[in-house]
């Protein structure tokens, strides 16, 4: 509705995200704290995952975006709104108190007290924050003939701090990074093939997928700071059917874990996504969060890694935060590597190194879904003895 005020979390400056407001080429805008009209040139993504440009009229700012599409011939500027608060303000410190948990189940990790490398080695889950100037979070397991320990708990992390790390633990061993965050990345518009897959099982579950394509200049353009971190770690792979296995190789691995949850957790799949990001309102659920937390203290259990099982359990006990988001994330990132690594059975890869791909659990019961969106798209999906 022209001149409604609203609030989306931004995460480009080169497109606005508009959510699931119906905004059409044309249409004028205002951000609020411009002086500014900008005009929609294009619309990118389906709701609640759409974006807009504006050719023209400058960069759009990152983080909290508070916004609205103006009426033909109103001044902005002079317009009064009401006062709406920041979301981080909003969604600072949600109460999860007095709340039922969504019950969660998670049987892949069932048989992990077996699981033995024939070496020491490292999986990383990084959830990189995709743009220069922004942090996301990174967490390590170190698995040795001994067991499955934390080599580095999650925590907030750059590009550089998650290239130093990785340097450290190859000169131990192999490393597996699962990055949350496109590796490939051809196209110069649109989305990538395994995009429109991954958003065919995520539409249906109430979600929505980012469309990477290089036009993004600040996520994929030719000085997004991931192509500077791939060039400085120097990964050996990254391509999901090529595993290196020399002693301090790199194999990089594109995950989201978004499409995780629907492998990870049968009540996912059977019914809608996880809401766990406190920052915006419509996607956070206090029993979301309390019940992700819970189930990744299970799984942190069933790995027998107990500062995990510590970590989680204070996530459930804490305000959710961002921050505390973007932990979770790179521990589910971290959690598909343990299953590449040691149960590939559970695990299949969409898409290919040339067009892009994401690797996720796929347990028997998703598989016919998968393999048909792939089939629809006509992408490569290959199960288990690919990897």
């Amino acid at each position: 509705m022209p001149d409604e005020l609203h609030e989306t979390f931004n995460d480009d400056h080169g497109t606005l995200r508009v959510g699931d407001v119906r905004v059409r080429v044309g249409d004028s805008l205002h951000v609020e704290g411009e002086s500014q009209v900008r005009h929609v040139s294009a619309v990118f993504g389906r709701p609640p995952n759409a974006h807009a440009a504006c050719r023209g009229s400058g960069s759009f700012p990152l983080g909290p975006v508070r916004w609205r599409l103006l009426p033909p011939g109103s001044t902005p500027w002079v317009t009064p709104v009401a006062s709406v608060a920041p979301a981080t303000a909003r969604a600072a410190a949600p109460s999860t108190a007095g709340v039922v948990p969504r019950p969660l189940s998670c049987g892949l990790f069932a048989a992990a007290a077996g699981w033995r490398p024939a070496g020491e080695l490292h999986i990383v889950g990084f959830d990189s924050a995709w743009t220069a100037g922004r942090t996301g979070a990174l967490t390590a397991i170190r698995a040795a003939d001994d067991g499955l320990a934390v080599a580095a708990a999650p925590a907030p992390c750059t590009f550089d701090r998650a290239r130093d790390l990785i340097a450290g633990l190859r000169a131990r061993g192999p490393v597996l990074l699962a990055i949350d965050q496109p590796l490939v990345v051809p196209n110069a518009t649109g989305s990538r093939p395994v995009d429109r897959v991954a958003g065919s099982l995520i539409s249906r579950r109430r979600g929505g997928v980012q469309p990477a394509n290089t036009s993004k200049a600040a996520m994929f353009g030719p000085g997004a700071p991931i192509w500077r971190f791939l060039g400085e770690a120097l990964p050996t792979s990254i391509d999901p059917r090529v595993r290196p296995d020399a002693p301090g190789s790199l194999w990089a691995l594109e995950v989201f874990p978004a499409l995780a949850s629907v492998g990870l957790f049968p009540e996912v799949q059977a019914a809608q996504l996880l809401k766990y990001n406190p920052v915006v309102r419509r996607m956070f659920s206090p029993g979301d969060w309390l019940g992700l937390t819970r189930v990744l203290a299970t799984i942190a259990g069933d790995l027998r890694i107990p500062a995990l099982v510590a970590w989680a359990r204070r996530l459930e006990l804490a305000a959710p935060t961002k921050a505390l988001q973007d932990e979770i994330d790179a521990v589910l990132c971290a959690l598909v590597g343990l299953l590449i690594q040691f149960s590939p059975a559970t695990i299949a890869s969409v898409g290919d190194a040339l067009a892009g791909y994401i690797v996720t659990p796929c347990p028997p019961a998703l598989r016919p879904e998968l393999r048909a969106a792939a089939a629809r798209v006509g992408v490569l999906c290959t199960f288990a003895a690919a990897l």
